[in-house]
């Protein structure tokens, strides 16, 4: 991730961050903006969940890494809170149909077949052999078809 989001991620949400090895964003520009939705959603849980507590019942989040794995996002954390758990399982999910360097999140996004798999759009991958759409034909002959009449 550019150095200029990453400082600003990691101080956004330094709270999250305690291990020293944790603090490090490993991947491109285009997840910035879902890591940042998560994030904000972590936190509006922690607070709706810890208001009533006290101090030793609270509920804790901790990143320990963030990186690409397969194409998709990968968060390894430890917390005990069931929904913050399947908010980072949709972050992850939906990060495989959002271009990795671009953040488009569209019909053009896909993933590269050959070598090192990443989700990009067609546009980031060079047109190259090794491409493929991550939406399957049906949804995209609808989407053409959608676009054609609203010309």
């Amino acid at each position: 991730m550019n150095i200029k989001l990453e400082n600003y991620f990691l101080n956004r949400f330094n709270k999250f961050f305690i291990e020293p090895l944790s603090k490090e964003v490993s991947c491109s520009n285009g997840w910035f903006f879902l890591l940042n939705w998560l994030c904000k959603q972590i936190e509006k849980r922690l607070e709706l969940v810890n208001e009533t507590k006290t101090e030793e019942e609270k509920v804790s989040f901790e990143f320990l890494q963030i990186k690409e794995k397969f194409g998709k996002l990968r968060i390894y954390y430890k917390t005990d809170d069931e929904v913050i758990s399947h908010y980072i399982a949709m972050a992850e999910s939906i990060s495989g149909y959002i271009c990795e360097e671009t953040g488009l999140f569209d019909e053009t996004v896909g993933f590269t077949t050959k070598g090192w798999q990443k989700t990009i759009s067609k546009s980031q991958s060079g047109y190259g052999i090794g491409w493929k759409h991550c939406y399957n034909d049906d949804i995209l002959s609808l989407w053409e078809e959608i676009r054609a009449e609203n010309e």
